[in-house]
């Protein structure tokens, strides 16, 4: 199947976007993402790449965004894009000169949402030590689930969020 244009929905998938970005080969522009085995009820509504570049975040935090209007767990949804996005530019290869990354959304009406970003790999970059959370560690106190897969050749992070927000507790109070 070729690419699709910007914005232009690929046949049976849902309402998938592929962005075709400048710098992105052409071989890699279109998602390859396992299908949810079985599961015909999950809809697939982002596929997209952007360049490894702090300006693409943005653009995917607003792509996600707009389709995912309506659901009430979507504001931790786009905020933890952006930092997982965020962690794939300065903590991957994606964020070398032509780095990419990929951005994938999908949701189970009424049950969950997940978002994942699949980076080029490189090798892990350990945050310094400082008093308070990043990327990850505020991801997994928003999503119900946060795993990492992959190695040096590249990795995805999937965050699962339930339908409506979970309840945080405030910072401090150990809960």
């Amino acid at each position: 199947m070729r690419p699709a244009r910007q914005s232009e929905p690929l046949r049976g998938q849902g309402a998938t976007w592929i962005v075709p970005s400048p710098g992105i080969p052409e071989a890699v522009r279109p998602c390859h993402w396992p299908d949810a085995a079985g599961t015909a009820a999950i809809e697939r509504l982002v596929c997209a790449n952007f360049p490894g570049v702090p300006e693409s975040v943005r653009d995917a935090r607003h792509q996600v965004a707009a389709v995912l209007g309506g659901v009430p767990v979507a504001d931790d949804v786009v905020f933890s894009l952006g930092e997982v996005a965020s962690n794939a530019i300065v903590h991957s290869k994606s964020g070398d000169p032509g780095g990419w990354y990929t951005v994938v959304t999908d949701v189970l009406p009424g049950e969950l949402v997940v978002v994942a970003v699949s980076d080029q790999g490189g090798p892990w970059k350990e945050p310094g030590a400082d008093t308070y959370p990043h990327g990850l560690a505020i991801v997994a106190k928003l999503a119900a689930s946060v795993s990492i897969d992959g190695d040096d050749d590249g990795r995805t992070v999937w965050a699962i969020f339930p339908w409506v927000p979970r309840p945080v507790s405030p910072a401090g109070t150990g809960a």
